[in-house]
């Protein structure tokens, strides 16, 4: 048994089957990279905010995803109202 793949790539596997976008609800702000937030992630990349198999995994099946914190309902709120909040964008489009 590994954490190769966890909730978080199920998910991905729901919404790609359902050929939804998928907002991923995290404890962090997104996925870091050089200490720095990552807006927009269109390759592969490292990270312990999700599982190994999940970028690759969006990446490959064209699934528009989000990660924001979840912790923080007024973001959540203002993500699902249309407007900018700090977070991870994976894809080319959301």
């Amino acid at each position: 048994h590994t954490w190769d793949i966890t909730s978080d790539s199920i998910a991905a596997w729901v919404a790609g089957a359902l050929h939804q976008d998928l907002l991923l609800l995290k404890s962090t702000d997104g996925i870091t990279g050089g200490n720095r937030l990552q807006e927009r992630i269109a390759e592969p990349m490292k990270t312990d905010v999700v599982d190994p198999f999940f970028i690759p995994y969006v990446l490959k099946n064209r699934i528009n995803t989000a990660i924001i914190n979840g912790s923080d309902p007024e973001r959540l709120q203002n993500f699902l109202n249309g407007m900018p909040v700090p977070g991870t964008i994976i894809g080319t489009t959301f």
